[in-house]
């Protein structure tokens, strides 16, 4: 969509800011976490360009430039506790226990309606990116679907149903995101959606 009579990119900008360190502040409080990693992509919602750049795509990102500036104001604080990871390309990788996790938006796998669903692509991508780096799992957003596979999780759209549902042919879902919790001997144990609304 490029307009709706919702804020303008500048004024979402800032009210995510707002909610996602909030969000990381309470966090930080109520688990007393020794870590709190958060991993930014980027992905088509926030680019300014028309089409995705491979070359600094996310640096043309309203995303980038929010993950960025929270990254800043944690550092500034000297906060030893949130730690950002802000990739320069489609996914970035972590390890958490002995797991190595790949992340992305998922806007980098191509998906023309075909029997078997965004499944068969995904599952293509991931074998061609584990000859070049191995991930135990694959988290990734973009599909407005919330999809489970042996080795990867779709989380679903935390703003629901829309046009852009309709236009990939997602299946009705409420507003949600993934949940899962990595056991550090038995990898994803726990996986749910968090229903939002």
């Amino acid at each position: 969509l490029m307009a709706t009579n919702e804020l303008t990119p500048a004024e979402a900008t800032v009210a995510v800011f707002e909610q996602l360190v909030s969000g990381l502040a309470f966090l930080k409080k109520e688990t007393k976490a020794k870590e709190i990693i958060a991993v930014c992509v980027c992905g088509n919602p926030g680019r300014f360009t028309k089409k995705r750049w491979s070359k600094k795509g996310p640096g043309m990102s309203f995303e980038w430039m929010l993950y960025k500036l929270m990254a800043k104001g944690f550092a500034a604080r000297n906060d030893k506790v949130v730690r950002f990871v802000l990739p320069q390309g489609d996914m970035t990788y972590i390890t958490v226990y002995v797991r190595v996790i790949r992340v992305m938006h998922g806007d980098n796998i191509n998906y023309g309606g075909g029997i078997g669903g965004v499944h068969i692509p995904l599952r293509k991508a991931i074998d061609t990116w584990n000859t070049q780096v191995r991930a135990d799992y694959n988290y990734l957003g973009h599909w407005h679907t919330d999809l489970t596979g042996e080795d990867y999780r779709i989380s679903g759209s935390m703003i629901g149903f829309n046009e852009y549902s309709i236009r990939i042919k997602a299946r009705f879902q409420r507003p949600s995101q993934a949940f899962e919790i990595q056991h550090p001997r038995f990898g994803a144990t726990a996986r749910f959606p968090i229903i939002l609304g």
